[in-house]
């Protein structure tokens, strides 16, 4: 009997031990994201006086000297002129934009968003915790589960799994590659995950105020790319036959390897270097849009973080038309040859047309036409 009385409080005492650090000690949160931003104590809220405000990381670096030429074309007949802000930002992530957006007591009727291109500029989570985050992201998308979170935020310590959130200060903690390809594909894959969750919250931000969105996608310099293929998708035997094909492009019977090759791909699935050289070879056979799929693909499936993945791109605009927002594709208005100043931010010819594509989609929201 005593035998069983001191099992029972000894699982009473586990229980309890269980309760206080997995429950007590959780966060409460809505949204459970993988990380915290450190706020700064002595920063208070700030009243947004502008009609527009340009938002972004930075691609939109350059549009900050634009925005008097911007702001007097759209005004021409107007009483007062519009105002226009514009909050760009160097490596910034979109966790970063929407904390900086939170620091608004009221959202200004438009806001131009530049995001996707800084994504992998800084760690926003622990990739041990893989497992965690997904299952707890999986959990959030329950629509009872989220409605149960917003109502009763407390209930959040009891359904989300606790996890090591990194904490974020002012000073940015870099991304970096793992040796171990399996982890850098958990971290791409946590990376979309996180990106279209927050993307979504900026949206519903956004709603809340009565803002209308104007998305800017990345823009991809696809000449220039650096690609890699994950360790488990691909053979020693494979990356030398891919290699030789590439210095030999002009000597090969380019149908027949293209064939060959489009072949292949179902064997070595989601190999980064197998899709662009079946992009530079259909490119050569004239097969244009089959190249630019491929390149993309290519791309995608990289496990080098150098580039901007084209998956960012993708889900800003599933979103924009999801919420029937205005998107513009960089890639669209980017000069034919040197279009890059460097990575990711596009040479003046650029921002020219992408000035007056703005000023077209701004005059449609704010009814100016």
């Amino acid at each position: 009997m005593k035998l069983i009385k001191n099992l029972f409080f000894l699982t009473l005492l586990c229980f309890i031990a269980y309760f206080i650090f997995n429950v007590i000690d959780s966060p409460i949160q809505v949204t459970p994201y993988p990380f915290s931003i450190k706020a700064d104590p002595n920063l208070s809220k700030v009243k947004v006086k502008a009609d527009i405000l340009i938002l972004g990381d930075k691609l939109c670096l350059p549009i900050e000297s634009r925005i008097n030429a911007m702001s007097n074309n759209l005004s021409k007949n107007l009483r007062s002129k519009l105002i226009i802000q514009t909050s760009c930002f160097e490596n910034f992530g979109i966790h970063r934009l929407i904390s900086h957006l939170k620091k608004y007591t009221l959202l200004p009727p438009v806001i131009i968003l530049f995001t996707g291109s800084e994504e992998f500029a800084e760690k926003t989570f622990n990739v041990s915790q893989y497992k965690k985050i997904k299952k707890n992201f999986l959990l959030s998308q329950n629509e009872k589960i989220k409605s149960l979170t917003l109502v009763f935020k407390f209930l959040s310590k009891f359904i989300y799994k606790r996890i090591k959130k990194v904490v974020l200060t002012n000073e940015l903690t870099p991304l970096s590659m793992n040796e171990n390809d399996l982890i850098n594909q958990r971290i791409l894959e946590l990376k979309f995950l996180l990106f279209k969750n927050q993307l979504n919250e900026l949206i519903e931000l956004a709603q809340v105020n009565n803002s209308k969105i104007i998305f800017v996608s990345p823009a991809i310099n696809y000449e220039e790319i650096k690609i890699r293929s994950c360790q488990n998708s691909t053979t020693i035997e494979l990356e030398e036959q891919l290699n030789n094909y590439l210095k030999n492009l002009k000597n090969l019977k380019l149908k027949k390897i293209y064939n060959k090759l489009i072949v292949m791909k179902d064997h070595y699935q989601g190999n980064s270097k197998l899709f662009y050289v079946i992009s530079k070879i259909a490119k050569q056979l004239g097969h244009l849009s089959d190249s630019k799929k491929y390149l993309k693909l290519s791309l995608s499936y990289s496990c080098n973080f150098e580039n901007i993945n084209p998956i960012f791109k993708s889900i800003i605009r599933e979103l924009s038309t999801k919420y029937e927002y205005a998107y513009i594709d960089s890639n669209k208005y980017l000069p034919a040859k040197n279009a890059f100043i460097y990575q990711g931010v596009p040479q003046d010819l650029y921002y020219n047309k992408l000035e007056i594509e703005l000023e077209s989609q701004l005059k449609k929201i704010l009814n100016l036409e």
